[in-house]
């Protein structure tokens, strides 16, 4: 919820690609994928300011913000995607790398540009996070 500026940019990022010409069919791949992520964040970012507001908190623990997921994830909606038990191996196509390496550095830039825009306290956290996370 606290990077969502980074899944915004990446969808209109995704929207100049599904309009152009160059890599449209990739880029409707992944606009499509990201149904389910816009969908949690447009269910949970109204409740979580909502919590927040109304408990006068502007900064919300993590214990805080999983409590208001679990209250209402029973009336978050997700797309069902079909044939997850199928699925097509991946073979890196040369044609593609321009796309995707124009993809990540857009990615970079704008995550560079959202941590520039917080403060040194939230940019320890967010890194503290991101070498936290199990990949």
């Amino acid at each position: 919820m606290r990077m969502r500026q980074v899944f915004d940019n990446l969808l209109s990022l995704l929207n100049r690609y599904v309009s152009s010409a160059d890599h449209k069919e990739y880029a409707v791949k992944v606009y499509n994928q990201m149904c389910n992520v816009k969908s949690i964040i447009f269910h949970f970012t109204p409740r979580i300011d909502a919590w927040s507001t109304a408990n006068h908190i502007p900064s919300l623990t993590e214990q805080q913000v999983l409590e208001i997921v679990r209250t209402n994830y029973d009336s978050l909606t997700l797309k069902l995607e079909d044939d997850l038990d199928q699925y097509e191996r991946y073979q890196e196509n040369p044609q593609n790398s321009t796309f995707f390496t124009n993809l990540i550095k857009q990615i970079m830039s704008d995550a560079r540009n959202q941590l520039s825009n917080l403060s040194k306290f939230d940019q320890i956290n967010v890194l503290a996070l991101t070498n936290s996370t199990n990949y």
